[in-house]
């Protein structure tokens, strides 16, 4: 069909979806097209025939290209002519009249193949996926995930964020206000500082950390008067719990 292609093309996710194409499977049936097409000047012999190919082109008959595709004969036919209906693609044939080979050009393959990408290296596409620079060296690891969450997160949106140690949460209103309320300032702010260090030693990020603060306070209400009895080792009521 063509000579042997190797390197990389760049296929867009969106390649998929589009209106152009009544499902994935004739998206893909274009990516093949992409991919199997020359990126240079090339000649090629095909079914007898010795064909020069330009540059995103490629020869492949309509019955070949239904045993590759594992489609029927009509299916790629179909698809040929609603692809040219929609200029992604041209047909013309080879010299030698109507029975010499279908030569497919995709339009607009530099969006494909850009022409600096005709010498590139398998290495170098990798180090580029990986985002290398082009001195070899790679972007900070927190560079990156900062730049990954500034494209990722709507404009307007929270992000989750770190306690920060001089944050000063409320009790909010209602239930939880009115817990907090029974403490005295000392047991508060001890309850505070124990919120803190918690959520600091694991490095929990919050959107809403006065949410986390109402949460911790009516836990607190559950699990305070555990916390606060005296450890009993078996020496009876109102012993201090401290062997003797």
């Amino acid at each position: 069909m063509t000579a042997p292609v190797a390197g990389y093309v760049r296929i867009h996710r969106r390649l998929f979806g589009h209106a152009a194409f009544r499902n994935d499977s004739e998206a893909l049936a274009f990516a093949w097209m992409v991919a199997k097409a020359s990126w240079k000047e090339t000649r090629v012999r095909y079914k007898e025939h010795t064909i020069t190919l330009q540059r995103g082109e490629l020869s492949v008959s309509i019955r070949d290209l239904a045993l590759v595709l594992d489609r029927p004969k009509g299916w790629v036919e179909r698809l040929i002519s609603r692809l040219k209906n929609e200029t992604m693609i041209e047909t013309r044939r080879a010299a030698g009249g109507r029975t010499a080979p279908l030569i497919i050009f995709v339009r607009n393959y530099d969006v494909f193949q850009h022409s600096g990408d005709t010498d590139e290296t398998p290495q170098k596409t990798l180090n580029r996926t990986r985002g290398e620079t082009a001195t070899g060296q790679r972007p900070d690891r927190e560079q990156v995930r900062e730049e990954y969450k500034k494209k990722e997160t709507p404009s307007g949106v929270s992000r989750a964020s770190r306690l920060s140690p001089s944050f000063e949460p409320s009790d909010g209103s209602g239930k939880m206000a009115q817990i907090a309320a029974r403490w005295t300032p000392d047991q508060r702010a001890k309850e505070i500082e124990r919120w803190r260090a918690h959520h600091m030693a694991k490095g929990t990020t919050m959107i809403d950390w006065d949410s986390a603060w109402q949460t911790w306070i009516g836990n607190s209400e559950k699990f305070g008067a555990t916390r606060q009895r005296p450890l009993d080792l078996g020496y009876g009521e109102g012993h201090s719990g401290i062997p003797i």
